[in-house]
């Protein structure tokens, strides 16, 4: 029997994925526009050393963005990748440690019928999955040296739209599942964008004050 508590876990896992992904799109998006700028040297200082350095030398917000992006991008991308893990880790024979994932989820819903439907439903996303684990296992993880960095698969969105879905059939087949809580694609969206313009709006007023 999938009980509130496991339940209640996934969603919880699978909002803040969704919520990463959409904080890393906006804030991507709003650095393109400026990073050129911010990323000019001002020819009027010369050779300096970092006893000399200040806000006015070298590259503005290089550093930060160009750690903050590329780890909001790590942090959805293993959140992502990690729903969709097998129920149970390959060494685990006794099965005494289930990961929190969506083919654990199904497999404790005691409605064989919805839970074949879901599974049924999850191909035309498997090969958005298997870019996203394969980026994972080897890049995000593991560094493999032999790996050669592929783009992830098309279709992120419409898998968290997917997801949103098909948690709340779940949420509706059981009514003491009802409370579980919900993912909201348009919330998280709305949410991200306005948090990153206000960010930006507060960069840009500091470089127009010249602070």
């Amino acid at each position: 029997m999938l009980d509130t508590d496991i339940f209640s876990k996934f969603i919880k896992h699978a909002n803040v994925a969704h919520q990463q992904l959409c904080v890393w799109f906006s804030a991507n998006n709003e650095f393109a526009k400026h990073q050129v700028r911010w990323n000019k040297l001002d020819p009027e200082i010369g050779p300096f050393g970092l006893e000399n350095f200040t806000r006015k030398h070298g590259c503005k917000y290089k550093n930060f963005w160009s750690i903050a992006i590329p780890t909001l991008q790590h942090g959805w991308i293993l959140s992502t990748a990690r729903l969709f893990d097998p129920a149970y880790h390959p060494y685990d024979k006794k099965k005494l440690k289930p990961r929190i994932c969506l083919e654990y989820v199904l497999m404790k819903l005691d409605d064989q019928t919805l839970s074949d439907s879901i599974r049924k439903q999850i191909t035309p996303h498997e090969s958005v999955i298997k870019s996203l684990k394969v980026h994972r296992d080897n890049a995000e993880t593991h560094n493999d040296a032999n790996f050669t960095p592929t783009h992830i698969e098309m279709g992120v969105e419409n898998l968290f739209q997917w997801l949103e879905d098909i948690i709340e059939l779940i949420r509706m087949s059981k009514p003491y599942l009802n409370g579980c809580g919900i993912i909201n694609i348009t919330y998280n969206e709305k949410l991200a964008q306005c948090g990153v313009d206000e960010i930006f709006e507060d960069l840009l007023l500091s470089e127009k004050n010249g602070h």
